[in-house]
């Protein structure tokens, strides 16, 4: 009986090895979930912080091309502003240079019908002169003598 009783002790020593053993695993698995649950929610905290910052600087950005967009219409705008002032400055000259060469062409004009006039009365008192018996009265015609 001794020799079972022993053997029965054995086996209850071991049992109790490995109850305690299975107790110890068991331990290390909850604290293993427990350490994978924290990583997970530090992960989960540092994927939401990335998508915030993400999410701030596709704003920012957004922000920015709008602020560049705005300041290239202005640019814009007060580039066709200048250009139509410019525009108008250039086709008042260009409209006062025609009236200023049509005042010079019709100065001109009156100077050559002058000096023509000039010219031909000079012309007419030659001929005058040289022929004193021609009667010399109106304009000059064919002669249908």
């Amino acid at each position: 009986m001794e020799e079972q009783r022993a053997k029965a002790e054995e086996r209850i020593r071991q049992a109790k090895e490995r109850a305690a053993e299975a107790e110890e695993a068991e331990k290390k698995a909850r604290e293993e979930g427990e350490r994978a649950k924290a990583e997970a929610a530090a992960a989960e905290k540092r994927s939401q912080e990335e998508q915030k910052a993400a999410e701030a600087a596709a704003q920012a950005n957004t922000e920015r091309i709008q602020r560049e967009y705005e300041a290239n219409q202005k640019r814009r705008e007060e580039a066709a502003r200048a250009q139509r002032v410019a525009q108008e400055a250039a086709n008042e000259a260009a409209a006062t240079a025609e009236r200023n060469a049509a005042a010079a062409r019709a100065d001109q004009e009156k100077r050559q019908a002058a000096d023509l006039a000039r010219k031909m009365e000079k012309r007419r008192s030659q001929f005058k002169a040289q022929y004193e018996h021609v009667w010399m009265s109106g304009p000059t015609g064919i002669s249908m003598i």
